[in-house]
């Protein structure tokens, strides 16, 4: 109460000034994140795909003709997020979901850039996978020179903030998509969707629609370059209650 108005105004502008310096740097970070995520789409090897065409072949001659759009459709390739992480020995791979490539031979990956083209990196190998966990790992080609995200050791409490980064589908077509919400169980232990012996899960209120799968969990972490740290894998969304995704 003892400023003059001159000195109320100064202060307005000057904390107005922080403000939008925090929304540019943040969306920065934001439209940054595009780098580190990507597009994972899954490729059949020709023995799947002729016995899909043989199946669906069938299934039309006897007259199921809805059922053999469905398996059109399977055929032209399912897709999910995935992020890179940078490994020590200098090589860059793609972490997704199991579930994203289930029934691949290989994958292909998509980087969208500011201008809406894509950066494509097509019939990668899948080095290994985890069925208990849902994880795949992708190997990125010697020709790919972005970054990698890093993870972080410091376990997430209850009502910490989080992010998620992805491109779920809008329509038949991924679209990217920056979420933000909070943990609300740490620890949450679910039998049907993980031994609790094996992991424990994150539930998080952060925005996850199909499409997202394979996706990174993130945490503002201004000790690395991308702003963010990984916490965990976005992997499944509660259809029964609202914003509870794991």
């Amino acid at each position: 109460n003892s400023f003059s108005q001159p000195s109320r105004t100064a202060i307005f502008k000057f904390l107005l000034s922080l403000f939008i310096i925090g929304l540019v740097s943040w969306g920065a970070y934001a439209s940054g994140m595009r780098d580190y995520v990507c597009i994972v789409r899954s490729n059949f090897s020709e023995k799947n795909k002729e016995f899909l065409t043989s199946y669906k072949n069938t299934m039309v001659s006897h007259g199921y003709n809805s059922f053999g759009k469905y398996i059109d459709e399977y055929l032209k390739g399912t897709f999910g997020s995935g992020f890179v992480y940078a490994a020590s020995n200098g090589k860059f791979y793609v972490i997704t979901n199991r579930h994203v490539i289930s029934s691949a031979e290989t994958a292909t990956v998509q980087f969208e850039k500011d201008d809406g083209t894509y950066t494509e990196y097509e019939k990668l190998k899948i080095l290994g996978v985890d069925d208990d966990l849902d994880i795949a790992v992708i190997e990125l080609p010697s020709s790919f020179k972005g970054r990698g995200l890093s993870f972080r050791t410091k376990k997430v409490q209850d009502g910490d903030e989080v992010y998620t980064a992805g491109f779920p589908g809008l329509g038949e077509n991924p679209v990217w998509q920056l979420g933000k919400g909070s943990v609300t169980n740490s620890s949450a232990r679910i039998k049907e969707l993980i031994d609790p012996s094996i992991s424990t899960l994150i539930q998080h209120s952060g925005q996850v629609d199909g499409g997202n799968s394979g996706g990174p969990l993130l945490v503002s972490d201004s000790n690395y370059k991308a702003g963010y740290s990984v916490v965990g894998v976005n992997t499944w969304k509660a259809i029964s209650r609202e914003n509870t995704n794991f």
